[in-house]
């Protein structure tokens, strides 16, 4: 399907290609991901997580916004300490009592939504993850989609005969559940009971005991993220292996969560 565009839209368009070369890409990346400022608030992070997962984006650009899944700038020692024990405090404990050890001056990874430290409980020394959500990040993505509807909204009446409306809904809806981080440790649970016990398949233990809304705190399981694999270590043929076992692994397990179980959850390691 394609869309033609009239009014404020091609003259938009027109006027990108014109001065498209002027305009810094790094200015664009700053906005894409939540370090620019245009027209107030809008859907910076996410919509970059989005493009970079995009395949007619050339692969530059791609590669660069890929940083948004788990490499955003993350919040200082002190922010973070603050942030989670914040969160503790509900549970009427602090970090000093939950963890023996705590790594705050570096995150594991930082999204839109949260950062991710390593730490070791005290007691029993499991190693656990321990995700902190940003204390301001739910009220600011509230913001971006408020705009987004209004920015879809416009364009369906104005530029496009097409519904734009019932998806910018159902995304709102889905990313509000990112923000419910009891949700995703009960669905933790629920995952792992239903294929826990298929080969090569793991899925983290998530401490409920330890969490709240916006603190989850889950068994660390070592591994390495196949965007970070290191190339020049991993011959081609290698690499096609690892990429059909996984992709086996990946069907088999979704099929069994879908069409077994009727439960779904994409995040499984």
């Amino acid at each position: 399907m394609t869309f033609q565009p009239t009014g404020l839209l091609r003259q938009s368009r027109y006027a990108s290609q014109k001065y498209a070369r002027y305009l810094p890409r790094r200015f664009l990346f700053s906005i894409l991901t939540g370090r620019g400022n245009l027209c107030g608030s809008v859907p910076r992070q996410p919509t970059g997580q989005l493009i970079a997962l995009q395949a007619f984006v050339p692969a530059v650009i791609r590669m660069r916004l890929a940083q948004l899944q788990d490499s955003m700038p993350a919040m200082s020692a002190a922010e973070a300490r603050s942030a989670i024990d914040a969160e503790l405090s509900k549970l009427n404990t602090a970090s000093t009592s939950v963890f023996s050890e705590l790594t705050l001056d570096s995150a594991l990874g930082s999204a839109s939504v949260a950062q991710v430290h390593w730490g070791r409980l005290r007691g029993n020394d499991a190693e656990v993850a321990v995700k902190i959500q940003f204390p301001s990040g739910e009220r600011r993505m509230t913001n971006d989609l408020n705009n987004f509807r209004f920015l879809t909204a416009l364009l369906q009446r104005t530029e496009f005969n097409f519904d734009l409306a019932s998806p910018v809904k159902e995304l709102a809806l889905q990313i509000s559940y990112e923000f419910d981080f009891l949700r995703e440790a009960r669905a933790m649970f629920e995952i792992r009971r239903n294929i826990g016990t298929v080969p090569g398949v793991a899925i983290p233990i998530p401490f409920i005991n330890l969490s709240t809304r916006r603190l989850l705190v889950m068994e660390f399981v070592h591994g390495v993220p196949l965007s970070k694999l290191d190339r020049k270590r991993i011959g081609r043929r290698q690499r096609k292996e690892l990429g059909r076992r996984v992709l086996r692994k990946m069907a088999h397990s979704y099929g069994e969560m879908i069409l077994t179980h009727g439960f779904f959850q994409a995040d499984c390691t």
